[in-house]
């Protein structure tokens, strides 16, 4: 009986070691971490525009993610904590109507069939939209062929694309992104489920989310 005693007892001080540590790690990273959300005018073939970089400076080097696509492989072993301070620079560009230089395209890379059809008649996209897909990709990297497939939102009510110049339709998507934004960051965890597609706008071709609004 004591040895067990003296087992839990040592168990339980190791994990509360290893609980301290790595408070500890994330709490250096975080003061050693600086996040940046970058501007850049940018060419794909033809056309000009402009794309939302992330950028990650480390003490010992700096990630980025590209130009031409959506790859945040090296960000999504982020902690929740800091992944939220992004979303909150990335939030920011709420009214940007900027174009963006890469079209309107299927960046869902999970390779799920019959997920993503049919496809949009929009072929470009504003630095706002960009903004909030860069949120779904970094948050829920997982559900883009079921939730968000292309870049492109859809009147539920009248099941037609919304276009750049809707402007209150993309307003109305931003305070759904924001709600859920201020509800996380109190929480500090986000949660599993992809929670956006819940009100008349949704990602076109995704399908409704599990959450409801409130």
């Amino acid at each position: 009986m004591k040895n067990i005693k003296t087992i839990v007892l040592t168990f339980f001080i190791s994990t509360f070691i290893f609980s301290v540590g790595t408070s500890q790690e994330t709490s250096s990273l975080l003061k050693n971490t600086d996040i940046c959300i970058e501007k850049r005018e940018c060419q794909y073939r033809m056309e000009r525009g402009y794309k939302l970089i992330l950028c990650l400076k480390l003490e010992d080097k700096t990630i980025m993610t590209g130009q031409s696509n959506y790859f945040l492989t090296d960000f999504l072993n982020l902690s929740d904590s800091l992944k939220l301070q992004i979303v909150g620079k990335l939030l920011l560009f709420r009214g940007d109507t900027s174009i963006v230089c890469i079209p309107v395209s299927n960046y869902g890379y999970e390779g799920y069939e019959n997920t993503c059809n049919p496809n949009p008649k929009s072929k470009k996209f504003p630095v706002q939209l960009d903004a909030l897909y860069l949120i779904n990709k970094l948050c829920f990297p997982h559900s883009a062929s079921f939730y968000y497939c292309y870049p492109v939102l859809m009147d539920t009510i009248t099941e037609n694309e919304v276009t750049t110049e809707n402007y209150l339709a993309i307003e109305n998507i931003y305070e759904v992104y924001e709600r859920w934004y201020d509800t996380v960051k109190r929480n500090g965890l986000i949660e599993k489920e992809f929670p956006f597609n819940i009100g008349r706008y949704v990602w076109f071709g995704g399908m409704k989310s599990k959450a409801s609004e409130k």
